[in-house]
């Protein structure tokens, strides 16, 4: 596997104040080739994204990734991969799973608990390799390229008032700050991968772009 350049970004404008804010990452992957003896993929420039934006009850996660000019070659067939493939797109599930191949664009995983919790994963590529023969052994792991995350938690002030002092019950204010910690990670490239009984793990990434901020 090849790349003639991996960068990542994440970007955000929490500031402890209330109102929407939001937490982006972000990666690109430039001149991918993977090339092995049960496949060739190619891609000129491959990038994903991860965002999340709202406030407190009302946190919207979203995730999108593009391939420019990105083909798959496999059991003597050449295949032009969609660029702007729906969330979750199984390529070919009929001819590549006989040989223990998945390939899936646009993975998208989102967790939202509704009360102000919610995260992003966005994958460009995943290719999952499930005992596939190669040689005299057999081939497990995966191939992970465009990797973007983004997640935000969000709570409410406590109120202003004492009850029953003459206050206001207690009662909570709008719900604010928009959010209390950001972490983002972009621009992960990871295959992972094992033969027979061993296990062999290679970091094909350029320094990982990541943030995190507090505010109270």
């Amino acid at each position: 596997m090849s790349a003639n350049a991996v960068s990542g970004h994440a970007q955000s404008n929490i500031d402890g104040l209330a109102g929407d804010r939001y937490a982006l990452g972000e990666s690109e992957i430039v001149g991918l080739a993977i090339n092995s003896p049960l496949l060739t993929l190619t891609a000129d420039t491959i990038t994903s994204s991860a965002n999340i934006s709202g406030d407190y009850g009302s946190i919207d996660p979203m995730g999108s990734s593009n391939l420019a000019n990105a083909s798959l070659s496999v059991a003597g067939q050449t295949i032009d991969l969609d660029a702007n493939a729906a969330a979750n797109t199984a390529i070919l599930p009929g001819l590549l799973n006989p040989l223990g191949l998945s390939l899936v664009l646009n993975e998208q995983t989102m967790s939202d608990d509704g009360s102000g919790n919610a995260s992003m994963i966005t994958n460009a590529l995943h290719l999952s390799f499930n005992d596939a023969l190669l040689g005299l052994g057999v081939l497990n792991g995966d191939i992970v390229i465009g990797h973007s995350q983004a997640s935000l938690s969000a709570i409410a002030n406590p109120g202003n008032g004492g009850g029953d002092n003459g206050g206001n019950g207690g009662t909570p204010e709008v719900p604010a700050p928009g959010a209390n910690w950001l972490f983002l990670i972009g621009g992960l490239a990871l295959i992972m991968v094992g033969m027979k009984k061993q296990q062999h793990r290679f970091d094909a990434s350029a320094p990982m772009t990541q943030g995190q901020l507090i505010a109270s």
